[in-house]
């Protein structure tokens, strides 16, 4: 079984891109990875760039991409480019499918399940409002506060 993300990344002016991951979205997985791997820049913008993959690695050129390893096309598989920031991009992507949501600002990851209904404020990481039940969740907000 899938579980899908979406990974973007927003500049302080608010544009962004974001590219769809389609395995291991779980914060153990992808959470990990990208806190533990992607936390400069430039190595982000390198996996942005990539477009869509299927599988994240511990750097760009070993991650799985639908592109070059699964020979999709390029129009389906590129970057999207989105304004508003962070809140445009769990507001657009808020849907049971992807199943979580990662994205890189200039001041670190923030993450969320994409859970219909649940609040916006959700997504802030060490903000008072940031309870959600969902174990895996907690988990990844554990880690991105010790980060």
């Amino acid at each position: 079984m899938t579980t899908r993300a979406i990974v973007g990344k927003v500049d302080r002016q608010g544009n962004g891109r974001a590219i769809y991951l389609g395995h291991g979205g779980y914060p153990d997985q992808a959470g990990a990875r990208l806190l533990q791997h992607y936390s400069d820049e430039r190595t982000i913008h390198q996996l942005i760039g990539l477009g869509s993959v299927a599988w994240l690695e511990t750097t760009p050129e070993e991650t799985i991409t639908y592109f070059c390893h699964r020979r999709q096309l390029w129009m389906n598989c590129q970057p999207y480019a989105f304004g508003g920031g962070t809140e445009r991009f769990f507001a657009d992507y808020w849907s049971p499918s992807p199943e979580w949501l990662y994205v890189w600002t200039p001041d670190g990851w923030l993450g969320n399940a994409a859970m219909p209904g649940a609040p916006p404020q959700s997504y802030y990481q060490g903000s008072p409002e940031s309870y959600n039940p969902d174990p895996q969740w907690r988990e990844w907000l554990r880690k991105t506060r010790e980060f």
